[in-house]
Parts: structure tokens; sequence; C-alpha cells
């Protein structure tokens, strides 16, 4: 792999993640369309690994807020409670990821890098974000609690 090639797939990267569409989808296509070899699972996870890096310093003031809430996660009548409510409800949005990841890993590595399943996978979840979108609830419940992180 090339310089040209870690340049380009680090800001196809960094400007993919934060948009409601596949960077990991993106980091297959790239050397597809291109023409290059691809890169691997572990460009991949260094890439995503300088997201989160970048996600974590930009951060860092409310994650500080977050680590002060979590030793009274159970707790409600704190003046942490609206940080505990926030850290409760990443951590369970993260189980799922960290168990199929673990579980799934070999499945993952050798079969979710096909364009089909690429391709597939865009079509279904534009559909699930269009309908969403459209019928959702236009209620935003967790702007107030944004709202309590930046105080």
């Amino acid at each position: 792999m090339d310089i040209a090639q870690i340049i380009v797939l680090s800001l196809v990267q960094g400007f993919t993640e934060f948009l409601p569409v596949s960077s990991s989808a993106h980091l297959i296509l790239i050397p597809i369309l291109t023409g290059w070899t691809d890169q691997g699972m572990s460009f991949d996870l260094a890439a995503h690994l300088g997201t989160l890096i970048a996600v974590l310093i930009f951060f860092r003031v409310d994650l500080k807020k977050l680590i002060y809430a979590a030793p009274g996660l159970h707790k409600r009548d704190e003046p942490f409670s609206a940080h505990r409510k926030l850290l409760h409800m990443l951590l369970i949005a993260t189980m799922p990821v960290l168990i199929v990841g673990y579980f799934g890993q070999d499945f993952v590595r050798t079969e979710f890098r096909g364009t089909h399943i690429i391709a597939t996978s865009t079509i279904v979840f534009a559909v699930i974000l269009w309908v969403a979108d459209a019928y959702g609830s236009r209620q935003r419940e967790y702007l107030a609690l944004a709202r309590v992180m930046h105080c």
C-alpha cells in the first residue's frame, strides 16, 4: 500500500464516519473502484481507531462528566443523574456490537467485506432511515439531555 492510498482512505474514513453512511463500506469500495489492492482489516481497524481517538479528544469534557457520574450509575437523585442516564444508554447501545464482534469476528472478517453485502445493507438501511425520517416522532427528547451535558 502506497502513501497515496493511505491518504485517500484516511480522508474517506474521516469524512464518512460521521455521516449516515458506512465508512467501513467506503473503505472497502474505494480500492475496488480505483483498482488498488484491498488494504485489509488491520488498516480498517487503525483508521477506525484514529477516528475514535479524535472523538475522545473532541468530547473530553463530556467524557469526564460521564466518568464522574459512573460510580453511582444506579442512583437517580444526585446531580449527575442526566450524565448517568446517558452513560447507561451508551453502555446498553454498545452491548450488541460487543457481542457480535466477539462471537462473529471470523464471519464478519470473511463475509461482510463483499460488494453484494455492502450494496444490500446500504439499500436496506437507506430505506430504514427514510421510513424513520418520514414517519418517526419529531420529538427531540435527547436534545434536553445534550443541553445538560454541555452545562
